[in-house]
């Protein structure tokens, strides 16, 4: 029996379709997991930007002019300035986080489709494979059966 499943796993074809929705998958996945890394680094740069602006916030002082980088140069600013900037810069970036997100789950209804189909060939192939390995393993069986059953002077190769 065991050497029966060894040869149905050994015989498993694997078709130019089935390959190619294979490197999809793993496309998919790669893809998926490289944008919801992106998508947390976006939050952690959302959240210091949050962070910013309620600590500009608290500040007291209107007159202090407050330091913001733009590319590799720090500007000063206004508070009033800087809070703008600060606002204008969490909107890009929460437009840019819902854009990823978005992009993983359209992303995941691809893999779904895939999977789907995928499985309703499985499932046909399994029962297929399990139909004939039942076959074989019954036949083996009542073979093994009547050889213990019968005499031996029978011959079992007439069952």
């Amino acid at each position: 029996m065991a050497t029966t499943m060894k040869k149905a796993a050994e015989e498993v074809n694997v078709t130019f379709e089935d390959q190619q929705k294979i490197n999809k998958f793993a496309q998919n996945t790669s893809r998926i997991t490289e944008l919801k890394e992106e998508t947390e680094v976006k939050k952690k740069q959302l959240q210091n930007l949050e962070d910013a602006y309620e600590d500009i916030m608290l500040a007291d002082d209107d007159c202090l002019m407050i330091p913001y980088q733009i590319g590799d140069v720090f500007i000063s600013h206004s508070q009033k300035e800087t809070q703008e900037m600060l606002e204008e810069a969490k909107k890009n970036l929460q437009e840019e986080i819902d854009a990823l997100e978005s992009r993983v789950e359209s992303i995941q209804w691809v893999l779904a489709d895939l999977k789907e189909g995928d499985e309703l060939e499985s499932d046909t192939k399994s029962v297929t494979q399990a139909r004939k390995s039942l076959g074989q393993q019954t036949t083996a069986f009542l073979a093994l059966h009547y050889m213990t059953v019968l005499p031996p002077s029978v011959n079992a190769q007439t069952f």
